[in-house]
């Protein structure tokens, strides 16, 4: 789950055939940062339903994020691929508190 805090530390590595509210989550995230403007989160792929089923189309997502932040796309997000999840996440947040302060 993320927050405008950040978002909740992964518990266990996540990868296909796992089921969760903390896939869910981390799907929801992904989602966000496929709406960033900018290369690092940036996706082509379609969003993904956040239904807490990490499937094939959870998988293409993941390892699309894994390359294009210069991870390892296993397609699986552990440690690694979380803590930069959650890096841009705190990105965004702060961006958009910088923007809402210059306005």
């Amino acid at each position: 789950m993320f927050t405008d805090a950040g978002s909740v530390p992964l518990k266990r590595n996540l990868y296909i055939g796992l089921e969760g509210e903390d896939v869910a989550e981390r799907q929801d995230l992904l989602n966000v940062l496929a709406d960033i403007i900018d290369h690092l989160g940036a996706s082509e792929l379609a969003k993904l339903e956040a239904d807490g089923k990490f499937g094939p189309a959870t998988v293409d997502r993941v390892k699309e994020f894994q390359s294009r932040n210069e991870l390892d796309a296993d397609g699986v997000i552990g440690p690694e691929t979380d803590a930069e999840m959650d890096s841009l996440w705190i990105r965004v947040l702060i961006r958009h508190h910088q923007i809402s302060i210059q306005n």
